[in-house]
């Protein structure tokens, strides 16, 4: 047989398959057709493509497990805590830095008004944190100076609060609240 007399008998049975089939049977011989046109067309690229991408991850997985030198099973784990501790100014240098920070605000043309103190152990780490709540008065350009030399000066501060509000008197400026916490570490004879 040739291609043309094969032609013919294929049309002919599939004349004579559509003949005899109903309707429910085209639209299920058409669901599964769409079916594996879907397959072949959408889902096989997109699951070569997923292939070729875990191959590359579990590639560059293994090599960079490779690279990576064997940690010894000794080693002990970083412990951050102490190394902050460590990083904290003793407790003895509180006056000094409080010696610092009126200087500074004398420098910043800012007047203190009132400064309250308060001390406390942190009980989780051997710190002592000193709260400090001043009320000040300058300009707003002084008072954005003071934080900004505060904060370059003395590296175990930190700020809790920062509130203005306009002075009484209108050539005065701004009124300032200030919360300041400067953190020290605990000597042994303090501890």
């Amino acid at each position: 047989m040739n291609g043309r007399q094969q032609w013919r008998v294929l049309s002919w049975h599939t004349r004579y398959v559509l003949d005899r089939a109903e309707w429910q049977h085209i639209a299920a011989l058409g669901l599964l057709s769409f079916w594996l046109l879907t397959i072949c067309l959408v889902d096989y690229p997109l699951y070569s493509e997923a292939r070729a991408l875990s191959s590359q991850w579990s590639a560059s997985r293994t090599s960079a497990t490779n690279r990576m030198p064997a940690s010894s099973p000794d080693k002990k784990p970083r412990d951050i805590a102490s190394e902050f501790v460590a990083s904290l100014p003793a407790y003895e240098t509180y006056p000094k830095q409080l010696n610092t920070l009126t200087e500074l605000a004398g420098k910043n043309g800012i007047a203190i008004l009132r400064i309250d103190c308060r001390y406390e152990t942190v009980l989780e780490l051997p710190i002592r944190k000193l709260t400090l709540h001043m009320d000040l008065s300058g300009s707003e350009t002084q008072l954005r100076a003071l934080l900004s030399a505060m904060l370059n000066t003395v590296p175990n501060l930190s700020i809790g609060r920062l509130a203005y509000k306009k002075s009484v008197d209108p050539g005065a400026g701004m009124d300032q609240r200030l919360d300041i916490n400067l953190y020290y570490r605990l000597g042994k004879a303090t501890a």
